[in-house]
């Protein structure tokens, strides 16, 4: 966690009244699976990595005609993104090339949005609270942050 994340998480704790009183009261554990939950109303992110044979296992039929039908330049933007190891979602350039790549036909453009989907999830409420963007899923937010947190990471953020 940077200075400015536990800032970020100091400043929320103090601001809401429930986790104040459960600062108040010791009860640091209770703030962290209060963090570890899930985000309610419903927080999208974009994912840091989503394997590729994810999305090779994810493809149907209609979706290999659709590879096969690569233009020359999409199939090597394809073939270059791949072997990044992973779409990462949450990269802007991850996100442009795949539209690059699937684009022209309505099959294609079809692969592309299927893509694009095994690149979002919904987040707890930490990950919310560190991440940038809006959230919503057409429009997910950048993690700042990716994971769950303990009362230690509490106790460090009070004393920031």
């Amino acid at each position: 966690m940077t200075p400015t994340q536990l800032q970020a998480i100091k400043a929320d704790i103090q601001g809401n009244p429930t986790l104040s009183s459960y600062w108040a009261s010791g009860e640091k554990s209770a703030i962290a699976a209060y963090y570890n939950q899930d985000a309610n109303p419903t927080f999208y992110v974009w994912k840091n990595s989503v394997p590729f044979s994810e999305i090779m296992d994810n493809l149907v039929a209609a979706d290999w005609t659709a590879l096969d039908n690569l233009t020359v330049g999409q199939d090597r933007i394809w073939e270059n993104l791949k072997g990044t190891g992973a779409f990462k979602a949450s990269s802007s350039a991850h996100r442009a090339a795949i539209g690059e790549c699937w684009k022209g036909t309505q099959a294609k453009l079809d692969v592309g949005t299927r893509i694009l989907g095994l690149g979002k999830r919904t987040s707890n409420n930490i990950e919310k609270l560190l991440a940038t963007g809006t959230g919503t899923q057409n429009n997910p937010a950048i993690m700042g942050y990716e994971g769950s947190i303990d009362w230690s990471v509490v106790d460090l953020a009070m004393g920031s």
